[in-house]
């Protein structure tokens, strides 16, 4: 805010009114000077500096702001200044991309001014906030949760009319999409975060744009104590008005009850069955209980083109209590029984249930047969019973990520997607997501098939990254994770969780089987759990705990009594033990795990570089200083923490992303 405000005040810029984009050439005579224009205003001649600075137009610096301000501060911006909403709004349209919020009033009389605008907008993105995630299991009744982001006491006059109200806001908002949908004919790419009840309202506005939409990205709450059961039964049928030409969609659904999450999962995998040209899929369901739910419906698809697949909540059952004769009184409408003649659902497929080759069946089998061109998979779901996958099933696969899967999905199907094909070639699996706490340790049949997995991976020799998540490390865990690094080589990019049970040491031990490690635990991947901070945080809380004995009794080498004595002088602060000192600590680890992994270039936030040959010899001199414990050696590289860690790093330690992390809208 302070930043538009003093570059508008260097500038020179009157209050903004549109005008006209000029042309490349025109752009340095884009005003005259004031000294030149005898008829300029008395009160813009008092206030002229004595050196005439010229007047940019309102587009140049709205691709200035752009440069300086992130999204979510432009909308900030937008919300505290009236005049620098028309600065703000050109920006939203770069690209032909707009995101807003539900209660911009002022954005929709705009749009609604202008049809040419709507038309030119070829990805909208409307959300609850200013940029921010949903958050709908909080009261929305409490002002400070969606005003947060204007001064105390002041309401921007674009909302101001739903001020006390924010629901009412995002009816009105609703309302007003309703009536822009025949103008967004250049519509392509939605997301939407909304509330059930708003979800219900916009049906209108779904059967308007869902023949031109091929994107579309859904998180609908059940969480509002605003939500009534009119609501829930009539949330199913929003579907049936979408059109089937989706090829990107994801759906995310916050609920608490079974019956409704599974109504409203059966309309959309209706919907999904009629898109021959999806691509990427995304469901998840959100619930605090971590129950599973049945979409037999979901199993009958055959997505011939499905390049990314990513279910979460869902149970791997074939069978549906919704189906038969209750399926009719639960949805209780005409539009659902059109749909279901339209996608075949009939007695015809009734009549075939004991064949289980027939394509209008739920088939978990020929389900994953049909995904010939699938290039990625990720699930987390359930299964009561033991998954069949044939061994020619996605023959295309390069990630595979069964996070939080159970026991029966994740060895099911591991086994099967690293064995050869019929023709004996290899899947182009190249990063693996799996979870270690489900292995049964003591089972020496389990034992094989692990050691087997391993077998079939190192001789496909295409594994390079490999995420081990929510793992009971510990003695029994150590030496499987240990094999696991030696049985196949050339692993490149881990994720691990190092929960700080086992000491550094035994680490430095364990990762010593990866000697071809690249990374370790990127945060500018979406990790959130650092690999240096459980022993970095240990340390300082065990001497802040016991001041006397606490670098004595946990001795790793880490620290002499050179820093002994510099860590008992810094405990006089409130603060506990300077950042300094932990990032020196941390620092003095990467050169230890260096030793061990001599191609390591990340690790959480710190990177490494090279240094040249001529500065080697100048830092051999404080080699000592800097890495006491270590190799006395000269260093030719140095360790460096990142500033921003939001953004990858740029280098070719993160060109690889891994697949396994869910991009955010």
């Amino acid at each position: 805010m302070a930043a538009s405000t003093s570059i508008r005040r260097n500038s020179g810029i009157p209050t903004p009114t549109p005008t006209p984009m000029p042309s490349a050439l025109a752009l340095p005579r884009a005003s005259p000077s004031p000294s030149s224009n005898p008829s300029s205003s008395p009160s813009h001649t008092r206030k002229r500096a004595p050196t005439p600075t010229p007047t940019l137009p309102n587009e140049l610096l709205s691709i200035i702001l752009s440069f300086l301000l992130s999204l979510d501060d432009l909308l900030a911006v937008a919300l505290a200044s009236r005049h620098l909403y028309s600065l703000v709004l050109p920006l939203h349209l770069h690209h032909r991309s707009l995101r807003c919020r539900f209660r911009d009033d002022q954005l929709w009389k705009e749009l609604a001014a202008s049809p040419a605008r709507c038309a030119a907008i070829h990805r909208l993105a409307v959300l609850d906030r200013a940029g921010d995630r949903a958050e709908y299991r909080v009261d929305w009744t409490r002002r400070e949760r969606y005003y947060d982001r204007w001064p105390p006491g002041e309401v921007p006059g674009n909302v101001a009319p739903h001020a006390d109200d924010p629901l009412a806001a995002i009816h009105h908002g609703s309302d007003a999409l309703n009536k822009l949908a025949p103008s967004l004919t250049g519509l392509r790419n939605l997301t939407m975060y909304l509330p059930a009840m708003c979800f219900v309202k916009m049906r209108d506005f779904f059967r308007e744009v869902g023949g031109r939409l091929e994107g579309c990205h859904l998180r609908v709450s059940f969480m509002h104590p605003a939500v009534t059961p009119e609501h829930r039964a009539q949330s199913a049928l929003v579907a049936d008005a979408m059109s089937s030409r989706l090829r990107h969609f994801s759906l995310k659904i916050e609920e608490y009850r079974s019956d409704v999450i599974e109504r409203v999962l059966r309309s959309f995998a209706r919907l999904l069955r009629r898109c021959d040209d999806l691509e990427n899929l995304c469901i998840e369901v959100e619930n605090g209980a971590s129950t599973s739910y049945q979409c037999a419906e979901l199993w009958r698809a055959r997505w011939l083109k499905l390049l990314t697949l990513d279910l979460s909540g869902l149970r791997m059952e074939e069978a549906d209590e919704l189906d038969g004769e209750s399926d009719a009184d639960a949805e209780g409408s005409h539009s659902h029984s059109h749909s279901l003649a339209h996608a075949g659902l009939g007695g015809a497929s009734s009549s075939g249930a004991g064949t289980g080759m027939d394509p209008e069946q739920p088939n978990i089998e020929q389900f994953f047969l049909a995904l010939h061109s699938l290039q990625a998979l990720r699930l987390d779901c359930y299964a009561p019973r033991t998954p069949t996958i044939r061994p020619d099933s996605m023959p295309s696969l390069q990630a595979v990520g069964l996070l939080g899967s159970s026991l029966e999905v994740q060895w099911a199907m591991l086994p099967t997607l690293v064995s050869p094909l019929s023709d004996g070639s290899y899947r182009p699996i190249d990063s693996l997501q799996w979870d270690l706490k489900y292995y049964p340790f003591a089972d020496s049949r389990s034992g094989t098939v692990f050691r087997l997995f391993c077998h079939h991976l190192a001789k496909a020799a295409r594994l390079r990254q490999t995420m081990l998540v929510r793992s009971a490390y510990g003695t029994e865990s150590f030496p499987w994770v240990r094999e696991f690094g030696k049985a196949v080589p050339g692993i490149r990019h881990l994720v691990i969780d190092p929960d700080g049970i086992m000491s550094f040491d035994t680490w430095l031990e364990l990762l010593a089987a990866y000697p071809c490690l690249i990374t370790l635990n990127p945060t500018n991947n979406g990790i959130h759990q650092p690999f240096l901070k459980p022993f970095s945080s240990h340390l300082a809380s065990l001497a802040l705990s016991a001041p006397g004995m606490g670098i004595e009794a946990y001795d790793e080498g880490l620290m002499g009594s050179h820093a002994h004595s510099e860590l008992g002088m810094s405990m006089s602060m409130s603060m506990g033990v300077d950042a300094q000192q932990e990032d020196r600590r941390e620092q003095e680890m990467l050169y230890k795990l260096s030793g061990v992994c001599p191609e390591l270039r990340h690790v959480d936030g710190w990177v490494r570089e090279d240094l040249p040959e001529e500065a080697v010899a100048l830092s051999a001199e404080g080699t000592s200083d800097t890495a006491r414990g270590c190799d006395p050696s000269p260093k030719r590289y140095i360790w460096k923490k990142r500033a921003d860690t939001s953004r990858p790093c740029e280098r070719d330690c993160c060109r690889l992303r891994p697949p396994y992390v869910r991009e955010r809208t």
